[in-house]
């Protein structure tokens, strides 16, 4: 009898610790953004397939397969953004999922995109910025930017209403919007930057280098001294990064998967790179993730499944 109950034990205790998956088990999340009003979640899968999902109900709610590879999404009030290898950019309303914009951008691939306080950034491999002008409801798009060489991270920080560029070797840039007047550059770090997150209204932005460590910057000084409140090692290529209510999400290369928050870090490894990760704001019952793998699909993973430490 205590055999059969150490065993159903144990079988309950293993199911809870696999996170939850949405979708094919084997897909590459190449691109992913959540929309924590309506509890939905995109995904750019396999480069030419995009899938909308419930992640609180875990229904599918959408797919369409595309033409061309799907490089970002993101959501933007009713609208969903895609950023396309053809330099064009589509967009969807978040009622039917029907496109209702098709623009050529660029004539170069876009690889990045961040929301800003109204509108939306776009940047291209060749080190231009667009921004959306939304000029008597019609799409129309403006070079708010170029730089020299690949921009490597892009994000917009709203606390400041600045956008931040990384290119080279740990080359921070900060840039007035709109006008697209260069505020600072300097050298944060003496490695390559992997990505750029900053907190909606709180004076942070993190970035992760490709050492495997991460820097936790304060945005609040006039000056932009950026000065280092905390530093992290998640370890691997941190690819994937999320901020969220002084909450820092990390996914690397090496399948790690890192939350820290306040003084105590949560850890698991999956068996795939992470390519994109989202705290899911404002969860219940637990610190919840959406992790975009390389391979092993769309998968929701809560704290109370990865091993803390303190």
């Amino acid at each position: 009898m205590n055999k059969y109950l150490t065993f159903i034990l144990f079988f309950f205790a293993s199911t809870k610790a696999y996170p939850q998956l949405l979708g094919n088990p084997h897909s590459i999340v190449y691109a992913m953004d959540i929309q924590p009003e309506t509890n939905l979640v995109v995904a750019a899968l396999d480069r030419n397939r995009i899938e909308v999902w419930n992640y609180k109900t875990k229904k599918l709610i959408r797919e369409w397969p595309m033409t061309t590879q799907v490089n970002a999404v993101k959501f933007l009030d009713n609208v969903l953004v895609a950023a396309l290898t053809d330099g064009y950019v589509e967009m969807y309303d978040t009622t039917r999922f029907e496109r209702v914009a098709h623009e050529r951008v660029s004539s170069a691939p876009l690889i990045y995109l961040t929301r800003l306080e109204t509108g939306f950034a776009a940047s291209d491999e060749l080190g231009n910025v667009f921004i959306l002008a939304d000029e008597e409801s019609e799409v129309h798009f403006t070079k708010l930017l170029s730089v020299e060489g690949r921009i490597a991270a892009l994000e917009f920080i709203g606390s400041r209403n600045v956008l931040a560029t990384a290119q080279g070797e740990g080359k921070l840039s900060l840039w007035s919007i709109p006008e697209g007047k260069l505020l600072q550059q300097r050298v944060i770090g003496h490695f390559p930057i992997m990505a750029l997150k900053s907190g909606v209204d709180q004076n942070r932005l993190i970035a992760t280098f490709s050492n495997g460590s991460a820097f936790v910057y304060n945005t609040a000084p006039n000056d932009f001294e950026l000065p280092i409140v905390a530093k992290h090692r998640p370890g691997g290529w941190p690819l994937a990064l999320d901020y969220f209510a002084s909450m820092t999400a990390i996914g690397a290369s090496n399948g790690n998967v890192l939350i820290y928050a306040n003084r105590v870090t949560y850890r698991k490894r999956l068996r795939s790179m992470i390519n994109v990760i989202r705290i899911v704001p404002n969860a219940v019952g637990a610190i919840t993730l959406i992790v975009g793998t390389h391979g092993n699909g769309l998968q929701i993973l809560k704290a109370s499944d990865m091993k803390m430490e303190q």
